[in-house]
């Protein structure tokens, strides 16, 4: 892994802190659609506050589908919430 990407990462992320469903379209599009090739979304509507209008909504449903996230619980998954460090970190595994 490049030193520069950790360094980014880890120092100048937090001070970026977007939310998550600013965030998740790059994250699933760089690593989810990269290393998997075109994904079917064959579930519904995982979460109550990203219904299928949504912005982000096939990104987020991508995330739940590969078992990414969970969401923030109860059937929410927060997407104008501020990302934290460690949930960045997560979402990088």
């Amino acid at each position: 892994m490049d030193l520069r990407f950790c360094i980014f990462l880890f120092c100048l992320l937090p001070l970026i802190s977007p939310a998550f469903g600013q965030s998740t379209p790059y994250l699933a599009k760089e690593y989810v659609y990269g290393q998997s090739g075109l994904i079917a979304i064959e579930r519904g509507q995982v979460f109550t506050d990203a219904p299928p209008g949504h912005s982000y909504y096939t990104d987020i449903q991508v995330f739940s589908e590969k078992g990414i996230t969970a969401g923030c619980g109860a059937g929410i998954y927060c997407p104008d919430n501020q990302v934290t460090r460690a949930q960045m970190a997560v979402f990088l595994l």
